[in-house]
């Protein structure tokens, strides 16, 4: 497991400004992900070395993304005659237990002297000197709540040399292996037609083997690996230290990020492509999705909810699911049976198979929605105000229209506008939602089968563009009513895959994986769900 100890939205929220630093150099690049300078050849005493693949200096060496360059190089006892200075302002109080520096591989040279103060509004509060040994070096001091960083490097380990600080984290990377990480749980799973949207989690108990201690934080990152192979990207949701160098941490996937992200706002939409809704919703967390379904035009309401209940009404409405299990970003996608990608079974089985069958569903019912704008003014707010007002609607609105105050933003869920003592009068227009039922009856029902309908009632991006389509994948998926449970050993496969499975009485079924809860030993086993095609299901 991959841990990288820095404060989330930390490097994102930094404004970097340096002294004495070349004009063609950007200091923020430091802050890029693992930022890497090119191996140049400048004026530096004896750094030029032959057969070390060194490349001419650039004719335009701004388009190059150095990091910090020092505009000074340093005396003949490696001291800056004026200290070059990065001032690191970020936009909230954050807390972490290091700096990491990387300098330069290539002399390789570094500053081996410098001093970081950390300030909290103006104020400093905690200061070091340190004395790197390596061109990599990473500063511990744990400081909490700090919104200024300010490094001053004042000598390099070599005379005559340029200061090249190529990248820097708020904090540091580890690597857990299996002689630090106990009972870990890993759970994966997805619903195939997105009737929900699961969060996978992944727990474990850490006990830490060297003397710095762990700065766990809401929404960090935990990268976890199999080999060389992803099993997924799991954030921070809790954890509790629970004696010396012990620790209990739970995580969720980019799902269970996106519902601590805050809410979407919602809106009403008339023809918005599927790809522009998903970066509505989601913002910076990484997606991707079928090219097939970009281009899908939704209609409907999205009420102000959390973005994790937003993507569910988008996948529901493009009748696709939604997945994290071994990749970096969320991915919506519709199944397919274009390949098997795994069989359980044979030589690769613990057990097999055990097949469970639910009660037959009798008959699926899916409710459109459609909205028309209603031409009627109403008033939506009429109180003396100073100051200003968040106001969301129970109902969608449009058209909106303020007197005696100002309009800030707004939307069809909600209205943030100011007065200044006098009366404020909102008004706007609602509009007429109207509903149709669309229900399909199942053939196969018998006279001695107990009613059991499923129906869809609350999916508001379901309208009469799209609900016959929805209808027909959700009848689909609720003809399937075999799921097949067995302990197996797990190659690449996730869920949502499609899978053959051997079972004990059928022979073999094939479906899509819809859970798997693993167990971690010398080989990855896991017990896997799949959801059976139903007879005749597979060579459709």
């Amino acid at each position: 497991m991959i841990y990288t100890d820095e404060p989330a939205g930390a490097k994102e929220g930094t404004t970097a400004l340096a002294s004495g630093a070349q004009p063609f150099c950007n200091p923020a690049d430091v802050l890029k992900f693992q930022n890497t300078a090119p191996q140049c050849a400048t004026f530096e005493d004896g750094y030029w070395i032959l057969g070390k693949d060194f490349h001419l200096f650039p004719n335009e060496p701004e388009t190059v993304s150095w990091g910090l360059f020092s505009s000074v190089i340093s005396g003949e006892d490696g001291l800056f005659e004026t200290p070059v200075v990065l001032t690191l302002e970020l936009d909230a109080l954050y807390s972490s237990v290091a700096i990491s520096l990387s300098f330069d591989p290539y002399g390789p040279t570094w500053c081996d002297r410098l001093h970081i103060d950390w300030l909290r509004n103006g104020v400093v509060i905690s200061g070091k000197d340190f004395q790197p040994n390596n061109w990599q070096y990473i500063c511990y001091n744990e400081v909490h709540s700090f919104n200024k960083v300010v490094l001053t490097f004042q000598r390099m380990s070599r005379a005559h040399r340029f200061l090249k600080l190529q990248a820097l984290t708020y904090g540091i990377t580890r690597v857990f292996g299996g002689d630090e990480l106990f009972s870990l749980d890993l759970f994966q799973d997805t619903e195939l037609i997105s009737n929900e949207v699961s969060v996978n989690t992944m727990s474990f108990a850490l006990r830490n083997r060297t003397d710095t201690a762990f700065l766990f934080q809401r929404k960090q990152v935990m990268r976890l690996m199999e080999d060389e192979a992803l099993l997924g990207l799991y954030y921070i949701s809790d954890h509790e230290r629970t004696g010396v160098n012990r620790y209990n941490v739970s995580t969720v996937d980019m799902v269970g990020l996106a519902e601590m992200a805050g809410n979407h706002l919602g809106g009403v939409y008339e023809g918005v492509r599927a790809a522009a809704l998903a970066a509505e919703i989601l913002g910076d967390i990484p997606w991707s999705m079928d090219p097939e379904l970009e281009d899908v035009l939704l209609y409907g309401w999205l009420p102000i909810a959390g973005k994790r209940d937003n993507l569910q009404q988008l996948a529901f409405a493009l009748c696709a699911m939604v997945r994290t299990a071994r990749r970096d970003h969320i991915e919506i996608t519709r199944i397919s049976r274009a390949e098997l990608k795994g069989s359980f079974g044979g030589t690769d089985k613990y057990e097999n198979g055990k097949v469970k069958t639910s009660t037959l569903v009798t008959a699926v019912r899916v409710t459109a929605h459609h909205y028309a704008k209603k031409q009627d003014t109403e008033t939506l707010y009429e109180e003396a105000l100073d100051g200003e007002e968040d106001l969301e609607f129970s109902e969608p609105v449009w058209g909106l229209s303020i007197s005696g105050g100002t309009l800030l933003a707004s939307g069809a869920n909600y209205a943030r506008f100011s007065g200044t003592g006098g009366v404020v009068t909102l008004t706007g227009h609602k509009y007429e939602h109207s509903q149709r039922l669309l229900s399909k009856r199942n053939p196969l029902v018998t006279a001695s089968d107990a009613e059991k309908p499923v129906s869809y009632p609350n999916m508001t991006l379901v309208s009469p563009q799209n609900a016959a389509q929805v209808l027909e994948s959700c009848y689909a998926h609720n003809l399937r009513v075999d799921t097949v449970r067995g302990k197996v050993l797990t190659g690449t496969e996730a869920p949502g895959d499609y899978v053959s499975i051997l079972t004990e009485t059928d022979g073999v079924r094939t479906g899509h994986i819809i859970s798997l809860d693993y167990t971690f030993s010398a080989k990855t086993a896991a017990d896997a769900v799949v959801l059976a095609d139903y007879e005749g299901e597979a060579a459709e």
